[in-house]
């Protein structure tokens, strides 16, 4: 009896398979972009700097300059040159994750989300 519950609650998972798609991810960019094209959860970004110039970063759901904001314009010091952002609970953005960033120097942000 017991053999036949432990395979009747596996099989749900042996069809479907393990899919990544629902698992938290990263992605890095180096300039304002898109960084999902579909509804995601924001769960943080990690942020370094050339560690002379200052970047400013904003992230909307949606459009960059009319979408709900996720995380508000922040300005980011040259130093410590790795500054991260979180937000807990994750933030659920309906349309996608557009990042708006600038900066006199290099940049690279590294933004962590679920796709749904």
């Amino acid at each position: 009896m017991k053999k036949w519950l432990i395979l009747f609650l596996l099989i749900p998972a042996l069809a479907y398979g393990f899919s990544d798609r629902y698992m938290e991810t990263a992605t890095s960019i180096s300039s304002s972009q898109t960084v999902t094209t579909a509804q995601a959860y924001f769960y943080g970004a990690v942020i370094n700097t050339d560690g002379a110039n200052s970047v400013t970063v904003r992230i909307n759901d949606g459009n960059a300059t009319t979408g709900p904001v996720v995380w508000p314009t922040s300005q980011f010091a040259a130093t410590p040159i790795t500054q991260a952002i979180s937000a807990d609970p994750p933030v659920y953005c309906y349309t996608n994750i557009n990042v708006t960033a600038d900066s006199a120097g290099s940049y690279t942000i590294t933004i962590y989300k679920r796709e749904q």
